[in-house]
Parts: structure tokens; sequence; C-alpha cells
């Protein structure tokens, strides 16, 4: 199974470091998040519409369409979908959960 983060309990176990002192930045989620005003839960129970605000991100960015996803490796996955064949490169030192797709 690929491992998805740092591993924190079995590191704080290896280096006798409480799991409480460890910042697991492998994961990409930072504890500190940006803070955003309260949403009310109706935001988060219907899909897009077309007076939701991803219109205006199309017309603000130049693009005909806007793909929202939950998270880089979602987008990842629909990628290849989205054009014909073509060679793609990445950086070798970036999230690679990709490749095993």
């Amino acid at each position: 199974m690929l491992e998805h983060g740092g591993n924190l309990v079995l590191a704080a176990s290896q280096y006798g470091i409480p799991l409480e002192n460890w910042l697991d930045l492998s994961t990409g989620i930072n504890p500190n998040s940006y803070p955003i005003a309260d949403m009310p839960p109706s935001i988060w129970q219907k899909l897009p519409t077309d007076n939701d605000g991803l219109i205006a991100a199309c017309a603000y960015y130049g693009c005909q369409f806007i793909l929202p996803t939950a998270g880089s490796q979602a987008a990842l996955q629909i990628l290849s979908l989205l054009r014909a064949a073509s060679k793609v490169a990445m950086p070798q030192l970036m999230y690679q959960e990709h490749a095993l797709s």
C-alpha cells in the first residue's frame, strides 16, 4: 500500500518525540488553515450552479471551462480524460501518487 503522509505515529515512536510536537508537511495539510468566514451548511449540500461564482472564475482566468475538484489527486486523475494523448512532464520532487493510476 502507498503510504500517504509521513506516518507520524511511527516517526514519533522511532525518534522518541511526542506526536503533538510534529508538523507533517508531507500530507500537504496545514493544521493552521487560512481563516475563512463562517459558511452556511447549504454551501456543502448542493451541486454547483450557473450563478455560484464559477462562471465569474472562468471570466477572470480567461477560460471556457472550470473543473472544481476535491484536491490535486482528483484533478491529476481526470486530466488525462480532458485532452488527447500527449506527453506530460512533472518534477520528480512533487506529489507522485498520480503515477500509480
